[in-house]
């Protein structure tokens, strides 16, 4: 979210990282850190919702469950995939106000 800053929620347990970690290239664990519940605030220091991050597909992705403080809700997924030298990162967004789809280096 831009302009926001996104905090550990204290109210929630965090997720852990799958057990296949450890097993799975590098470059697919680059979202481990964000995995958990997480509390969004606005740059006014209002909460603008609550983030909950899962992995997905054996740890090779992560979905997002976004609950926005005014009752908007949305999923997205997320994963890095290896590609040579490079790697790209898919996402995939779906809400109320529509769906988008994303890939980049």
């Amino acid at each position: 979210m831009i302009d926001a800053m996104t905090i550990p929620s204290s109210a929630t347990p965090t997720a852990h990282a799958p057990s296949r970690a450890a097993e799975m290239p590098a470059e697919h664990r680059q979202f481990d850190f964000w995995i958990g519940n997480w509390d969004v605030f606005g740059v006014d220091g209002n909460i603008a919702g609550n983030s909950r991050i899962e992995t997905v597909s054996e740890g090779y992705g992560i979905s997002e469950h976004w609950t926005g403080a005014r009752g908007s809700r949305g999923v997205s997924y997320n994963a890095c995939t290896s590609s040579g030298s490079a790697t790209p990162v898919a996402t995939c967004s779906v809400s109320k106000a529509g769906s988008s789809t994303a890939a980049w280096r």
